[in-house]
């Protein structure tokens, strides 16, 4: 399934049949058109964006050839404002076109952006080549401000006609060291953030054990405010890993007044160091990582400072990966923790029963959820503004200190959990364990029911 994509602005959409009206009214605009392909029929036929997404999108969407995305502002997320597209084979990778209203906007760079780290990221290929008129100075901006380049001019047809033509290409290893080098400092960075890092590079940087250093986590997508922490890369000299990792509260108390810290063994990475600064209160991770190892990572940070670009070429050298649910393990292991939850409920340890349907939330829902609107499946993390509907469903997992609400809670979750789960998943293996667990809660619901009828009222005298 083609995901929704997300940028400050924007959502990218998979285009559908019910895009076709909005379509047929926006796209055919001699300004839109007449620097696009020939392959384009002019005059645009009345039926056009019904033929083209009906006969050569979908199909092309379904075998896993091209990835088709509608752009919608997020202040407007009915309304199509343009389209985007990514085509595997051939030489012309990437295509776009955006209604005249949002033009000049930069919001076509947002949508590059956005389409151009999923082919290497998650689609993996090598290289993207993208051709266009010469003259579309707009087309030409975008791919100079992604680092690509021109690697052949020739003569190409058009539907303005036949014109000057080139050929534009940038490389994943070319990507990835541009995504790391690039990003600016993000616009929401509060300002005891700010003063933190501008601290703590100098005296960093004045070590020569450290290499460089990069940010990850909500510094990325610009999405901080006064209650986000910083989440830090230190990139170590090999022959100083070990003294490094012996001295790592002594670093962290000359980078501030450090309150506390603590290794982070609890969330599976030892290399963490999770600090708590005072003057004013600030949580900041620092993870401690040689050089040659950061090249394996869940998220592409932005370097923030680094000596000779050798930050930047380990990362380059590998991909980020971020794990993604395994929904044959989440299925495994589903029913039994039904039936565990149940039976705490029945014997009435509520506090377990509560911590278990957050635990079923975090761990299975809300990855879940999170995977299907195309975002990072990470526990229930933003999944507010991720997606709304689904955090408005997840509600009802929720439950009061209530024996008959935790219940209703964890018949919640396993409806949920049913919606989410794919038909591609073999669930012929977990068909008995599901069966048993239903019926077991359906009779724990009922003896606890028997026990605790419903409280009546007396009609008040009159």
């Amino acid at each position: 399934m083609i995901p929704t994509l997300e940028t400050p602005r924007l959502w990218l959409v998979p285009q559908s049949l019910d895009d076709v009206a909005q379509i047929q009214a926006l796209f055919p605009r001699w300004e839109i058109v007449r620097a696009l392909a020939a392959a384009v029929p002019w005059p645009y036929p009345a039926d056009g964006a019904l033929t083209w997404t009906r006969d050569v999108v979908l199909p092309a969407m379904a075998r896993g050839e091209s990835w088709h995305w509608t752009l919608r502002l997020k202040s407007l997320p009915d309304q199509i404002i343009g389209a985007i597209s990514l085509t595997a084979e051939g030489q012309s990778n990437r295509g776009f076109w955006m209604g005249l209203p949002w033009q000049g906007q930069g919001l076509m760079s947002e949508a590059a952006e956005a389409v151009t780290d999923f082919w290497f990221q998650v689609l993996g290929f090598p290289v993207l080549r993208v051709p266009k008129a010469a003259a579309n100075a707009a087309s030409r901006r975008i791919s100079e401000r992604q680092g690509m380049r021109v690697i052949s001019a020739d003569e190409g047809d058009f539907v303005g006609g036949r014109a000057a033509a080139e050929t534009w290409e940038i490389t994943a290893e070319e990507w990835r060291a541009r995504a790391a080098s690039a990003r600016p400092r993000p616009s929401t960075l509060p300002r005891p953030h700010r003063e933190f890092l501008r601290r703590s590079e100098s005296v960093l940087r004045a070590d020569p054990r450290f290499v460089g250093v990069a940010a990850g986590g909500s510094y990325l997508a610009n999405q901080m405010d006064e209650f986000s922490d910083l989440d830090l890369v230190l990139a170590i000299e090999p022959a100083a890993c070990d003294e490094v990792m012996a001295g790592r509260r002594a670093i962290a108390e000359s980078l501030g007044t450090l309150l506390a810290s603590f290794t982070g063994e609890h969330v599976g990475e030892p290399r963490l160091l999770v600090c708590l600064y005072g003057d004013p209160l600030l949580h900041v991770d620092l993870k401690f990582v040689a050089l040659a190892d950061v090249a394996h990572r869940v998220e592409d940070p932005a370097v923030l400072w680094e000596r000779d670009g050798r930050l930047s070429a380990a990362l380059a050298a590998g991909r980020a990966a971020f794990p993604r649910p395994d929904w044959q393990w989440i299925d495994d292991r589903f029913w039994t923790w039904v039936h565990y939850l149940g039976g705490k409920i029945a014997r009435g340890e509520l506090f377990e029963a509560l911590d278990g349907l957050a635990f079923l939330r975090g761990r299975v829902l809300g990855p879940l959820a999170l995977e299907r609107a195309g975002a990072r499946p990470s526990g229930v993390r933003r999944i507010e503004g991720a997606t709304p509907d689904a955090a408005r469903t997840l509600q009802a997992a929720v439950a009061r200190y209530d024996a008959a609400d935790c219940f209703r809670a964890l018949r919640a979750c396993i409806d949920q959990y049913c919606d989410l789960r794919p038909s591609t998943v073999d669930i012929a293996a977990s068909g008995a364990a599901e069966t048993a667990a239903r019926q077991y809660l359906d009779e724990m619901t009922a003896r606890y029911d028997s026990h605790h009828p419903p409280a009546t009222t007396t009609p008040s005298a009159r």
